[in-house]
């Protein structure tokens, strides 16, 4: 038995290699999109990224739904934190009778991950399923697998490799089919691949003589195309997936249970005069903070030095000070997180000053 990440990885590379002159791959150029203006490169263990899907259009060129069912799926390969070379799957899949008007998506398919730098290697493709609708209920177990591989990341990885596994094992079983694929390296800027930076791109199962990537713009989250200088149109007549590479240098999503927890559990126990457990719970807290491989590095501190604020604030206040409910961690950060700027200019701490009483 292979790995079945690899063999998932290996059918989509493969597929790639074999039509390099029938489709097209195209970064639409951001003056193109209705974000114009180029987006910063990501910066190593300062940024983080997302992926998504925007849009996915089907022509009748197969019996889509009825003896063809499709997937989308995708493979991200990535530094995490101490590891190289980790790969994380998703599934998803698209809604039925909307074959006409072009299929819309906007399905995630990562989660929030910070940019560690060296490569990161992008594969996604269209998977054509023989059988009707009886898949449908196998591909959305599987997607709602998908969903489960959140932050904090570390747990849930083996959940990725099972999501590939029962890719495989549909395409195997059903005589499945790789109908349209892409890969891209992403590197930092200067770094020989594509840099990693934000912005829509798209694969097309057409030859660059049919569909010239200077023909293609973006906008609300599908795929224009303007023809001889004429006017911009939705794309139609070939099959194609849209996808957007998000970039951040703030979360937009707290939810790391491996800190929130012992954060609660902390002023839970300062509020109950419980001071030995509430102490444990903080180093706890703290560390979790300040070694998350979810986190970037700048981030890390800022996490952990907010949170020493806020449960040395708890253990001062003591018995029945909470009069509430704890605080979310996105709310703590909100309330008490230091800049991205103070940050850098704040001298590094050790565990032993993080851990210290105030």
């Amino acid at each position: 038995m292979g790995n079945p990440l690899s063999d998932l990885w290996n059918s989509l590379k493969s597929w790639k290699d074999q039509n390099a002159k029938h489709y097209v791959y195209v970064r639409v150029n951001a003056d193109h999109t209705d974000v114009p203006g180029e987006s910063a490169a990501l910066q190593p263990y300062q940024s983080y990224f997302r992926l998504f899907l925007k849009e996915m259009y089907l022509t009748k060129s197969r019996a889509w739904f009825t003896d063809w069912y499709p997937a989308v799926t995708s493979l991200i390969q990535l530094k995490f934190a101490d590891r190289e070379g980790v790969r994380l799957s998703s599934v998803a899949q698209p809604p039925e009778g909307q074959l006409s008007e072009g299929i819309f998506v906007n399905y995630r398919l990562s989660e929030l991950l910070p940019y560690n730098g060296g490569v990161v290697e992008v594969d996604a493709g269209l998977m054509a399923l023989k059988g009707a609708n009886h898949l449908a209920p196998a591909i959305k177990i599987l997607q709602s697998f998908s969903g489960l591989i959140a932050a904090p990341l570390a747990p849930v990885l083996p959940i990725a490799e099972k999501v590939a596994a029962g890719v495989q094992e549909l395409m195997d079983a059903t005589n499945g089919q790789v109908h349209l694929s892409l890969h891209d390296t992403f590197t930092a800027d200067g770094g020989g691949g594509t840099t990693m930076r934000p912005g829509y791109f798209a694969v097309v199962l057409a030859s660059e003589d049919d569909v010239k990537a200077s023909q293609l713009s973006v906008r609300d989250s599908r795929l224009y195309r303007a023809v001889n200088g004429g006017q911009a149109k939705p794309l139609t007549g070939y099959d194609y997936l849209l996808f957007y590479l998000e970039g951040r240098i703030e979360r937009d999503d707290w939810r790391l249970k491996n800190i929130q927890e012992p954060l609660e559990g902390a002023v839970a126990a300062y509020a109950t005069g419980e001071q030995e457990k509430g102490d444990t719970l903080r180093k706890v807290a703290l560390l979790a903070a300040f070694t998350s491989p979810d986190l970037t590095v700048a981030d890390r501190k800022r996490v952990a030095l907010a949170i020493k604020q806020e449960l040395d604030e708890a253990k001062s206040l003591g018995l029945g000070a909470t009069g509430g409910e704890p605080r979310e961690l996105k709310e703590v950060m909100a309330a008490r997180a230091i800049s991205r700027a103070q940050a850098a200019n704040t001298p590094d701490i050790s565990l032993d000053e993080l851990f210290a009483a105030k």
